[in-house]
């Protein structure tokens, strides 16, 4: 909740929080065409912030718009997100970590449960109580279904064909969930040890439409000397719904050019292309009115991104490689969001 007063040039916030995990509040102020303001307050239960009006930018032009999305082309950026190619030999110089006893669920459990709590006693349009939908898809319940990747564990490890394995369980629980729900914590930490210069995440986890462009989740890695990296993970730039694939066009949304690589859980296959093979379903259907083309997708027409079956996603973390590693935590942000870890893989 806040309060809202104007003295003179200043806009003056009263904010109280009360989230599960005490967030960062920003204040954002809209200067026109685009433009805006941002203040950041901090992460304390009750906090003034305030605006000086006379420090709003200009109305932004179309070409100044741009900038954020010129941000998420450059190579520096994309590493710091996870997105760069696997290693070509990373095979030779990989070594999984063994996670299972920090396991708390399977991952086709995400949306066959009921998220009833923390929620208002108030009548609003919230999002459903499966954790998918909306106010007016009330009934949407995506099916996930991770039978086909368990199918090709092999003495618990699924390989990727990309050069990295990931131990993962055939039977079983196979992942850590977190979230603001009560259902799952809001983080985990579970324990690294050597020296890496990435570590290979596989995760999977829903998001939502009011979870674009903010940090839904981070992934923290501590070494012995105290010091650690954090990877942000952004809707829709390295953070995926676990049961659809986004629709993009480069112009009312767009992403990073290099996008993480989804595990289709129905087949187990992996490619950070999925745009083509849903291009290629649509353009199927158009032609002979039906058919099912790539990796188990039936579109009938290009905007359609479902995943029949769901799908993990894989990020590449940059790591400080002379320092020895101590933990791993992954951390929900948002609200009506479950993150989960599924496996850790580190190169050298």
């Amino acid at each position: 909740s806040y309060s809202f007063r104007r003295e003179g040039h200043y806009d003056i916030y009263q904010v109280e929080q009360n989230f599960t995990q005490p967030l960062k509040i920003v204040v954002r102020t809209n200067a026109g065409g685009g433009a805006y303001l941002d203040v950041e307050g901090s992460d304390e239960a009750v906090q003034t912030i305030v605006v000086d009006r006379r420090k709003l930018p200009a109305p932004l032009r179309h070409k100044t718009i741009r900038s954020e999305k010129d941000k998420s082309m450059s190579p520096k950026y994309m590493t710091a997100m996870g997105l760069d190619d696997v290693s070509r030999d990373a095979a030779e110089r990989t070594r999984t970590v063994d996670i299972s006893r920090w396991f708390n669920s399977n991952v086709d459990d995400i949306f066959r449960n009921e998220y009833l709590s923390p929620r208002p006693p108030f009548t609003s349009l919230e999002l459903p109580m499966q954790g998918a939908g909306d106010w007016c898809t009330p009934h949407v319940r995506p099916e996930i279904e991770d039978d086909g990747l368990r199918s090709l564990v092999r003495d618990g490890l699924f390989d990727t064909g990309l050069g990295v394995r990931f131990l993962t369980p055939a039977e079983g629980h196979n992942i850590i969930y977190t979230s603001l729900w009560d259902n799952y914590p809001d983080s985990v930490t579970v324990e690294l040890d050597g020296k890496a210069r990435y570590a290979y995440l596989l995760l999977a986890g829903s998001t939502q439409n009011m979870q674009s462009r903010i940090d839904n989740g981070r992934v923290t890695v501590r070494y012995t000397d105290g010091s650690c990296d954090i990877m942000p993970l952004e809707n829709p730039v390295n953070w995926c719904p676990i049961h659809q694939d986004y629709y993009t066009d480069d112009h009312a949304f767009w992403v990073a050019p290099k996008k993480p690589y989804r595990v289709i859980f129905s087949d187990g296959s992996v490619s950070r292309d999925i745009d083509v093979d849903f291009y290629a379903a649509a353009e199927n259907t158009d032609m002979n009115g039906g058919g099912t083309t790539g990796p188990g997708l039936d579109a009938v027409k290009v905007t359609d991104r479902g995943i029949p079956g769901g799908a993990a996603q894989i990020l590449k973390m940059p790591l400080t490689p002379g320092k020895t590693l101590e933990s791993l935590t992954l951390t929900t942000l948002s609200n009506d969001v479950v993150i989960g870890l599924m496996a850790v893989t580190l190169e050298k």
